[in-house]
């Protein structure tokens, strides 16, 4: 059995509604803190979208390189967890 999801239960792509992408900047929010990360690339894991790394101190969640939980500077996020920076942006 693959470990890789390529459609939904209706026909369209995972990842065809994702909101980031590679190499930009992002804001994490759990429901403990908000950080900024960079987008590394997919996820290869099947409950979650991105890897990312944070820029800052480790936060607790799984280890992209491990695949265990732990505090980490390279986790696996899921989209809805982000919220993209956009260049040019202005923030009132």
């Amino acid at each position: 059995m693959s470990n890789t999801i390529t459609a939904s239960a209706d026909g369209k792509s995972r990842h065809q509604g994702d909101r980031c992408k590679v190499g930009t900047l992002a804001l994490l929010s759990t429901d403990r803190e908000t950080r900024v990360v960079r987008i590394k690339g997919r996820a290869a894991d099947i409950c979650y979208d991105w890897k990312v790394e944070v820029l800052g101190s480790p936060i607790w969640g799984v280890d992209a390189r491990t695949s265990t939980p732990t505090f980490t500077t390279l986790p696996f996020v899921s989209d809805g967890a982000l919220i993209p920076l956009k260049k040019g942006a202005r923030h009132v």
